[in-house]
């Protein structure tokens, strides 16, 4: 064997499972379809539920392989510095995207929380009727984070997908590595809300013996 073949079996081995497989193999095909940038995220107790994309992904059946539901999605979660998986991310949330335009089609699909900081969780969908990735066809998925408002500033997070999910929400397997957007978090400020029972906008008249005008109540 020329040592150049050899060479080239040892990079094959190291590459491990970010090397792309061929046609042959009936692992999905792993796509992002727009690259979610890695960015901060600010609490809005204004708006605590407000989901915070992570990742925009398509998934492919190749050609000649068997179809199968779709029934949810492997994550790892991977925290840095201060961040905590189990107490600082209150849901994670996947949404089809049928027409892969990036926004969700429908209720959520999927969703749960990690079971551990750096946990690993199956985020398996309960959907009497799941879609089917047949031979030749895609699927697009959006995936969320809901963040705890009570995250510290500077914690970040991030997620690697390991698999998709099909029939008993066993494993199906992926032909690469994907990563999620990295999510830091930024500095809570004092957020000031006008209470309902402010005051509406009025006329005044000056009076001795009431000289005080409500103006605003926080």
């Amino acid at each position: 064997m020329k040592i150049t073949t050899i060479i080239a079996l040892l990079i094959g081995l190291l590459a491990g499972p970010s090397v792309v497989l061929g046609q042959s193999s009936c692992s999905l095909q792993v796509s992002l379809p727009t690259i979610v940038p890695d960015h901060t995220w600010q609490p809005d107790p204004g708006n605590p539920g407000k989901l915070n994309l992570m990742m925009h992904l398509r998934l492919c059946n190749p050609t000649g392989c068997t179809a199968k539901p779709f029934l949810g999605l492997r994550l790892q979660a991977i925290s840095l510095g201060i961040g905590n998986d189990l107490t600082h991310i209150d849901r994670v949330s996947i949404y089809l995207d049928t027409n892969c335009d990036g926004k969700p089609d429908g209720p959520e699909f999927a969703g749960g929380t990690y079971p551990a900081d750096d946990g690993t969780a199956n985020f398996c969908s309960t959907s009497a009727t799941p879609p089917v990735i047949n031979p030749g066809q895609c699927l697009c998925l959006l995936v969320y984070y809901n963040m705890d408002e009570c995250a510290p500033a500077g914690a970040t997070f991030a997620f690697r997908l390991i698999s998709a999910l099909t029939t008993g929400c066993n494993a199906w397997t992926i032909d690469s590595q994907t990563y999620s957007a990295v999510k830091t978090v930024g500095d809570c400020c004092l957020y000031i809300e006008k209470h309902p029972s402010s005051p509406p906008n009025h006329n005044w008249t000056y009076s001795a013996t009431d000289p005080v005008n409500e103006m605003l109540l926080l």
